[in-house]
């Protein structure tokens, strides 16, 4: 079940960071950039939790996202995000069979000529269960990534990073470490 009144207040995140693009677009030295959305796929795991039967358990599989830069200044982007993680999309096993949704206001940090960034997130969560194993969640949630550029010639024009982020929440359902591919179109 959703919790609504934690929806409202996260929500702010996101808006915020849209508000801040419109002003950073009034600031000198700033540059709108949303023209390139950055998309993001990969594997993830995420935190034990208990399901119905009282077992510990997890989610593992494939996520996806993408995330609209509003603008960039000082090697600093601000973004919003979505994403989603299908835990127990690609096998059965021991993890169990849910859904996460993420929607997030991001800020970037390219730091010097390498490309290696850091990265910080809030936003909201909400896990759904696909079958009746455990109980579905929602919350806020705090992402930190890191990323460096992969060099070499094929995916050149998607700009491709590989990035570790964990997302910390209060939640097991919500919380977890995910490794992936991120390129700009």
């Amino acid at each position: 079940m959703i919790d609504w009144a934690s929806m409202n207040r996260i929500a702010l995140v996101p808006l915020c960071a849209l508000a801040f693009g419109y002003a950073g677009a009034q600031i000198p030295g700033a540059t709108p950039n949303v023209l390139k959305v950055r998309v993001e796929a990969g594997y993830g795991f995420s935190g034990d939790f208990t399901d119905f039967r009282g077992n510990n358990t997890h989610l593992e599989g494939p996520f996806i996202g993408a995330e609209l830069p509003i603008y960039s200044m000082f090697d600093t982007d601000v973004a919003v995000g979505f994403q989603w993680f299908g835990g127990g999309r690609l096998f059965h096993g021991s993890d169990s069979d849910g859904d996460v949704y993420r929607l997030l206001g991001t800020v970037r940090h390219v730091f010097g000529k390498s490309g290696l960034y850091g990265k910080f997130g809030a936003g909201f969560s909400h896990c759904e269960p696909r079958a009746v194993e455990f109980h579905g969640d929602s919350g806020s949630v705090a992402m930190f990534a890191v990323g460096t550029p992969l060099t070499g010639g094929f995916l050149r024009q998607l700009s491709p990073n590989l990035e570790l982020s964990y997302f910390a929440s209060g939640s097991g359902q919500l919380r977890g470490l995910f490794i992936g591919l991120v390129g700009s179109l």
